[in-house]
């Protein structure tokens, strides 16, 4: 195996089922055999994960980032993250675009574009964002875990990226 993968997801996000992403594909993960995964809720969590594995002298391969919750932290883990590829899960509802959010809630559509924009401030790195939304969730996460199984047999991230292009095509 190429690395850990180290899956970030608030922890409050964890008790929404149809947000729950990143747990979901740890799970599809661990079915395929993939081990260790590891899984973050804060940025402490995060530097308690990378300061074990450094222990067993462990290597992080990629950062997998549910942002649903999560643009407070996103500034924090940006050092981190050092320069190791990042894939982003971005829930559709909320991307901002149709401006329904911010009619029915301003102060609430400010704090969602929020992530997007901390995104933008952050170091640069090879990314990509993956959109889902409740209906393809499991669909994504199972996408995911063979993508990231993929990634992590040989470091190539395109295999991620050409994953994402697929999903977006369909």
């Amino acid at each position: 195996m190429f690395g850990i993968p180290i899956f970030i997801e608030v922890a409050s996000t964890r008790q929404l089922a149809d947000v729950r992403l990143c747990s979901k594909v740890t799970e599809q993960l661990m079915a395929q055999d993939v081990k260790p995964v590891a899984l973050a809720g804060t940025v402490e969590e995060t530097q308690a994960v990378l300061d074990e594995m450094r222990g067993y002298n462990l290597v992080p391969a990629l950062f997998v980032i549910n942002t649903f919750g999560a643009k407070d932290l996103l500034p924090l883990l940006d050092p981190l993250m050092e320069d190791l590829p990042v894939l982003y899960f971005r829930r559709s509802l909320y991307i901002g675009q149709s401006g329904l959010m911010s009619a029915m809630n301003p102060e609430e559509a400010s704090s969602i574009l929020g992530a997007e924009a901390a995104l933008t401030r952050m170091k640069s790195r090879r990314t990509v964002m993956w959109y889902y939304g409740s209906k393809n969730a499991d669909d994504m996460a199972r996408r995911a875990a063979v993508a990231l199984a993929r990634f992590l047999e040989n470091g190539d991230f395109c295999h991620i990226e050409r994953a994402s292009a697929i999903a977006r095509a369909e």
